[in-house]
């Protein structure tokens, strides 16, 4: 994984499907045409002249063990003409949440090698 983060014109990705939603934007699956993987794009309205602290944050903390990591960072237009920023990162299948929901609804233990992959 590069230490760069790329900034493209065109973002060259397919939305495949709403991940989630909440009171500032969306998060999508996407294939990233570029890259030959899947992605995860999240799209929030921007507010003001600078970029969001979420921005500056993964961009600090690139190459950092256990940080999904941020690949690609555009701006689009939707259809009430906002400028909207968008943070291609990387996809992960599930989340640490997801799992630990999981287990306390089956009442188990979380085996290790999931742990790991879960925490990688």
């Amino acid at each position: 994984m590069s230490d760069e983060v790329s900034v493209t014109a065109i973002p060259s990705f397919q939305p495949l499907r709403k991940i989630a939603h909440g009171a500032f934007g969306y998060v999508f699956e996407a294939y990233d045409y570029h890259r030959t993987c899947k992605v995860a794009v999240k799209r929030t309205q921007k507010a003001g002249n600078i970029v969001s602290r979420e921005y500056e944050v993964l961009s600090l903390l690139r190459g950092a063990e256990n940080i999904v990591q941020l690949l690609d960072f555009f701006y689009s237009v939707d259809v009430k003409h906002r400028i909207i920023q968008n943070m291609v990162l990387e996809y992960c299948e599930c989340s640490l949440e997801s799992t630990l929901q999981r287990s306390i609804k089956e009442k188990t233990t979380i085996p290790m090698p999931e742990l790991k992959r879960v925490l990688k």
